[in-house]
């Protein structure tokens, strides 16, 4: 695949499906950036989806989000649970952390003066919590970022909406590359092998 942007209407990115970007592997949720909504990516002034090189890919993700430039970054997912029953369990109530996989290149700007909100709803329940990432642009690896959580109960059809936001500075911000989101039952998290 060649650099593109998407698809989607005028200048935002269209969330593909979750159920076919998504898939399990050792324990974890493995979720592809192709299934997030993207405000202005489908704008190649400001993002592109690109193919992580050889060396980089990671797991399940071989593709990636990246974010040149903007100054309003708001990219979700709407993860419908019922629609991936070969990973979530009904049968017992869970928890699960959401950790976004996110690499900074070397000439990442603007994250020491623009917090990012990581925001989600699921079943009425609320989280939010913002901080800045600029410690993470010390190198160019990649990182997983905690993002929330959220349970799946047995007889409920769990919905959630979550993201990353960073609306309310004039700062531009740019330069990382999202590859998606990791998804794993709370306390059991390892990390993604570099």
């Amino acid at each position: 695949m060649s650099e593109n942007a998407g698809h989607g209407s005028r200048s935002h990115y269209s969330a593909l499906p979750v159920d076919e970007w998504s898939k399990p592997h050792g324990g974890a949720l493995y979720v592809s950036a192709k299934a997030f909504s993207i405000v202005w990516g489908n704008d190649l002034r400001y993002w592109r989806m690109i193919d992580l090189p050889k060396e980089e890919q990671l797991l399940q993700f071989n593709t990636g989000a990246e974010l040149l430039q903007v100054n309003w970054l708001e990219v979700i997912c709407k993860l419908d649970c019922s629609k991936i029953k070969n990973y979530f369990d009904a049968s017992e109530s869970k928890t699960y952390e959401i950790f976004w996989v996110i690499k900074f290149n070397v000439d990442a700007f603007g994250w020491q003066k623009a917090p990012v909100k990581f925001k989600g709803v699921s079943n009425g329940h609320h989280w939010h919590r913002a901080g800045n990432l600029d410690h993470y642009m010390k190198d160019n690896h990649w990182h997983e970022i905690y993002g929330g959580e959220f349970t799946v109960e047995p007889g409920k059809n769990t919905e959630v909406d979550f993201g990353l936001f960073e609306t309310e500075t004039d700062w531009w911000k740019g330069s990382i590359v999202i590859a998606g989101v990791k998804i794993m039952p709370k306390n059991v998290h390892t990390e993604i092998p570099a």
